[in-house]
């Protein structure tokens, strides 16, 4: 039995439909979750919170907010800073993002868009549907024969 609730050694064209079920499920959740991460942020501090950034989960710089001391640092020494802050905002973000996404398809759903898994996966229901239709077809030959 793998992950999908069907038995790859067995595998059935109704567990095709299933799969197509599971799909269409995934997608509308997806759907769902769309919204949500269209408004969700992400926010990083740096320079002892002088200096705050606010992302969007696509990491678009939405906001940025100085403190009147921050201004004593020299250039470079801001520059690092807003770097910092703005990494610690996307970082943020991210997390967010996968945090809503593993509540609303639950913590596997990473692995359901790694393109080395997922073809691992179709390679390995397509093998066991291969071998369950030439099962098929040795029964069929075998009633075949025993026809009068």
């Amino acid at each position: 039995m793998d992950d999908f609730g069907f038995d790859l050694e067995d595998f059935r064209l109704g567990d095709f439909e299933r799969v197509g079920a599971q799909a269409e499920e995934t997608l509308r959740k997806i759907e769902e979750v769309r919204g949500e991460l269209e408004s969700l942020v992400g926010t990083g501090q740096s320079a002892n919170g002088q200096i705050t950034v606010i992302v969007t989960a696509g990491g678009r710089v939405q906001d940025v907010t100085f403190a009147p001391r921050v201004m004593r640092l020299d250039s470079q020494a801001l520059a690092r800073e807003v770097l910092l802050a703005m990494r610690q905002a996307q970082d943020d973000a991210e997390r967010r993002a996968r945090e809503l996404m593993d509540e609303a398809l639950g913590e596997s759903f990473q692995d359901a868009f790694d393109p080395e898994k997922v073809q691992e996966r179709f390679t390995e229901m397509l093998e066991s549907f291969t071998s369950s239709m030439d099962g098929h077809d040795r029964s069929l030959d075998r009633t075949r024969d025993e026809m009068p």
